[in-house]
């Protein structure tokens, strides 16, 4: 197929193979692959699967010395999973390579979790950490 000539329906289509089955492609990934074009696109693809050759995505996060968890789409064909002894990393179920557009909600959730303490319910802990501010602005232990 030649790449300029690929109307927006067959460009979807070839995006699609990021993503989980039936997961909607949204318009503005299509209109940016068209900008992009196939040149660039296969350029920065090569350079990407270089990147990930050299080492892992899970190594390169562990050596980095800084805390993290690696988020990986169960129908990811592009990122290998990290063994199960490597950094902590969690396995969406029924996502692909995309996941903060396919599964937005479940991201946001795990980073509010991170930043409130690793885990939890992130709502109920600003709860807490707003109770104990006011307590202890009152000089009073919350109750």
């Amino acid at each position: 197929m030649i790449w300029t000539a690929a109307t927006g329906a067959q460009q979807r289509k070839a995006l699609r193979t990021a993503s989980a089955p039936n997961t909607p492609i949204p318009d503005q990934f299509v209109a940016d692959l068209r900008a992009t074009g196939r040149r660039n696109l296969v350029a920065a693809s090569r350079a990407i699967d270089t990147y990930l050759a050299e080492t892992p995505l899970a190594d390169r996060l562990s050596a980095s010395g800084v805390p993290a968890e690696l988020i990986l789409g169960e129908h990811d064909a592009r990122v290998p999973r990290p063994p199960s002894n490597a950094l902590t990393h969690t396995l969406l179920a029924g996502v692909g390579h995309t996941p903060p557009w396919e599964a937005a909600g479940r991201i946001a959730e795990m980073i509010a979790a991170s930043l409130n303490g690793n885990g939890g319910d992130p709502i109920e802990q600003d709860k807490q950490a707003a109770t104990r501010l006011v307590a202890s602005r009152r000089g009073g232990l919350p109750t």
